[in-house]
């Protein structure tokens, strides 16, 4: 069950985990520049900017120099054995051709969610993803808005490692969330932090770019990097990081987009507590997690709203 404290306390958990972590929690939301070195790509140029698929699944752009093409989908056919599409292939909102991913974000946990990688990534240096996103104009943000991920599992299938851009809400349905890059691990190994940037404008009812490139640092080094984009605009960045401690993270799995999650806000951490505002209290996933945000609103004021959630035109580079 996933919980979230209040802030105050989230940050003094974090201090006592990383002191990497004690500045970006302390100093709140703070836009960590491009730097020289590792940072893919170099200075503040995104790579793929405007870049959409066609019905074969070519990218509409060259590939830069350097870089390899992995893997593009624009969601007009079938899911092949390399990805795997959480939600539900729709005519109703595509960004370019007829189809795109879809889901009613309508409770806890919902998509969508592309995911791909794997063996197809194989061994990188750096990671690039591209993907389009639309949601309703009465969309708002809660507790996390993912926008993708890189995960590392073990060849048992154990989770290890995840680096995680995200919008985590700060209020009850803000349409200005702050923009946070996450590495979370379960291993002692591993790395959990938080990197704050700046509070995006949803800006709902309209196709917006994401680009995200990852380089996860050399086992026991401090040289990774990241980088989001949106709509071609550098938003925030991180050079000479660690990123990932000691796990190596060739061939990890990808994602684009990703949950929409709505915890329910008490005093105590239990369904019959008195309501708090969303960071004063102890967040929860009421009932387990997964449920209706109708549900969560008959205990704690305010409801979120219901609104569709649209991916497409996904690409993704390695180098």
């Amino acid at each position: 069950m996933k919980v979230r404290v209040s802030f105050k306390l989230l940050c003094l958990a974090v201090v006592a985990v990383s002191a990497v972590a004690v500045m970006a929690q302390v100093t709140g939301r703070t836009t960590l520049t491009v730097g020289s070195g590792s940072q893919p790509p170099s200075g503040n140029q995104s790579l793929l900017h405007g870049a959409t698929v066609d019905a074969n699944n070519q990218p509409s752009v060259a590939i830069p120099s350097g870089w390899t093409l992995v893997q593009a989908q624009g969601f007009e056919g079938t899911a092949p054995s390399t990805e795997s599409w959480s939600g539900a292939v729709s005519t109703d909102r595509p960004h370019t051709g007829t189809h795109s991913l879809q889901d009613n974000v309508d409770h806890d946990q919902a998509g969508p969610a592309w995911w791909g990688g794997g063996s197809t990534l194989g061994t990188f240096t750096s990671v690039y993803l591209s993907y389009w996103e639309f949601v309703d104009s009465n969309a708002a943000a809660n507790d996390e808005w993912n926008l993708g991920d890189l995960t590392k599992y073990d060849s048992s299938g154990n989770f290890m490692q995840e680096i995680s851009p995200g919008l985590l809400g700060q209020s009850f349905n803000t349409l200005t969330p702050p923009l946070t890059m996450g590495p979370q691990s379960p291993k002692p190994n591993g790395v959990i932090n938080i990197y704050y940037g700046p509070n995006v404008n949803l800006n709902p009812g309209a196709w917006h770019q994401w680009e995200i490139s990852w380089t996860p640092n050399s086992p026991g080094s401090s040289n990774g990097a990241f980088a989001i984009y949106r709509d071609g605009t550098l938003l925030l960045s991180a050079s000479n990081q660690n990123l990932n401690g000691t796990i190596d993270m060739s061939g990890s799995a990808l994602r684009a987009g990703g949950q929409y999650t709505k915890l329910l806000w008490t005093n105590n951490a239990q369904g019959t507590g008195t309501c708090t505002p969303l960071g004063t209290g102890t967040g929860i996933e009421f009932q387990g997690g997964g449920t209706s945000f109708a549900s969560i609103a008959a205990v704690c004021q305010p409801p979120a709203p219901a609104f569709k959630r649209f991916l497409d035109d996904v690409i993704v580079i390695k180098r």
